[in-house]
Formats: C-alpha cells, structure tokens, sequence
C-alpha cells in the first residue's frame, strides 16, 4: 500500500502525456487534460485527441498489418 501511496504522490510533482502512435509515429495535436479519476481536481497530464484523419490512418495501418497476425 506505501508503494502505492508514494506513486500517487509523485503525480503531483511530475506530468504525463499520452499521445496516439500510429505506424510508430507520434501523433500530434489538440491536448486534453488528463484528471485523476479518484480526485478529478488533481491534473496528472494530457492526452492528445486523435482526429478523423487519424482513426482512419491507425484503420488502415490496421488493415495493412492484419495478414501478418
């Protein structure tokens, strides 16, 4: 449980992005704010939103890589 504790502690000292990758490319764009759930006031980071353009190229990247599954 400290082990715990301690990690959630260091949330407030540092910040996290996630982003889409995509052909192992990052994404970039719009950043959302990402919240702790158990404590919507504390922000932990941010999250790139992916656009349309972008569900499309992870559908087709998907497509493309789906024989060698």
């Amino acid at each position: 449980r400290q082990r715990l504790t301690d990690a959630i502690g260091k949330l407030d000292t540092q910040s996290l992005e996630a982003f889409p990758l995509i052909r192992g490319a990052r994404i970039e764009g719009a950043i959302a704010e990402a919240r702790m759930p158990a404590d919507i006031s504390r922000r932990i980071g941010g999250v790139v939103r992916a656009g349309p353009r972008d569900i499309e190229a992870a559908f087709e990247a998907a497509r493309e890589a789906q024989p060698a599954w």
